[in-house]
């Protein structure tokens, strides 16, 4: 999805004017994209581990990449909201504002992972997170090309699957084997039933 919204952001930009930003941002849609093939080689050590001193260099590079990671959705969003008219930049704006405070969350939650105390919230903190990012670049694609029939129940279908998916890899590499087996049939599961029953 990452890449074929980063060919509509180039497309457009060889096409309209403020090319130069959608050229900026097709580039840091890429980087974040190719980014993504790294994270099954940076798992991090349960909390446990970590709590007795057991981090490892992946844990470090999780944390690396993540900062990475974050920078590139943040720039990707600011960068982007001057590509369109005022509606687009609006939503934009809406974007940052909601990383902002969740991502806050997650920072404030982070230290207590070390020395193994509870941390209830913190995996849906990150998970809205990314889905406020992946819809907004979802949401960007109604402004690269002519919307037709169809399109967006497919674009939510396509990253509900994919965070099904995203899991199971993150999962595998995690070494939990079982629970990402779940997850990939999730994703099968969720494809199918795409068929029969619209995602929006």
């Amino acid at each position: 999805m990452r890449g074929r919204a980063s060919s509509h952001w180039l497309d457009r930009a060889r096409a309209k004017p403020r090319s130069r930003a959608r050229r900026i941002v097709c580039g840091l849609l890429l980087t974040y994209g190719s980014l993504g093939l790294l994270w099954p080689f940076t798992a991090m050590h349960q909390r446990d581990v970590l709590a007795v001193g057991g981090g490892t260099l992946s844990d470090t590079m999780h944390v690396a990449l993540g900062g990475v990671t974050v920078l590139l959705m943040f720039l990707a969003i600011a960068v982007g909201a001057t590509a369109f008219g005022k509606r687009f930049r609006l939503y934009s704006v809406s974007s940052i504002v909601i990383l902002l405070a969740f991502g806050a969350l997650t920072f404030w939650e982070a230290p207590r992972l070390q020395t193994n105390l509870p941390t209830p919230w913190i995996g849906l903190w990150e998970r809205i997170n990314i889905s406020v990012f992946l819809l907004w670049v979802v949401y960007s694609l109604a402004f690269l090309r002519r919307r037709r029939p169809g399109d967006v129940p497919r674009a939510v279908g396509g990253l509900l699957a994919g965070i099904c998916l995203w899991d199971a890899l993150v999962l595998a590499a995690a070494g939990r084997t079982s629970v990402a087996a779940l997850a990939l049939a999730l994703f099968g599961l969720t494809l199918l039933l795409q068929r029969y029953v619209s995602p929006t």
